[in-house]
Order: structure tokens, then C-alpha cells, then sequence
């Protein structure tokens, strides 16, 4: 994924490995940061990436959490 690059929303699909429909619904949502175009989402390769680690520390902070606890 290159940072500077635009994306379609189905170049972001693919780049993502999830349907356009789940990418659409994270933009609607504010998740994913993109820019509605008419009716179409595009993407900057940067924002792709803050996305994807955003959901990476989603997903990584209750492990981290189980191994800081201080007893």
C-alpha cells in the first residue's frame, strides 16, 4: 500500500482482504477516514494504513493489558 496513493473503494476491498461493503460501512461509520465522492468512497493510501493500525491496537491492547497487570 503505498501512502500517497489514491484508492478506489474496491482497491481499498482488496487491499484490506474485506468486501467493499464492509469498507463502505467503516467510512460511514468514521472508522476508516475517506472522502464520498458523488457516490463513490475514495481513500488515501495513508489513511488505509492508520486504519489498519488502529484495529492492530484494538486488537493487541486486552493481551497487553493481561501481561502489565501489576498484582
Amino acid at each position: 500500500m503505498e501512502p500517497n496513493a489514491i484508492y478506489s473503494l474496491e482497491e481499498a476491498a482488496r487491499e484490506l482482504h474485506a468486501t467493499p461493503d464492509t469498507i463502505a460501512q467503516y467510512a460511514r461509520s468514521g472508522e476508516l477516514c475517506g472522502t464520498l465522492i458523488g457516490k463513490g468512497w475514495i481513500f488515501t493510501g495513508q489513511k488505509l494504513l492508520d486504519f489498519v493500525n488502529a484495529q492492530s491496537a484494538k486488537e493487541a491492547a486486552p493481551l497487553c493489558q493481561d501481561r502489565c497487570r501489576v498484582t
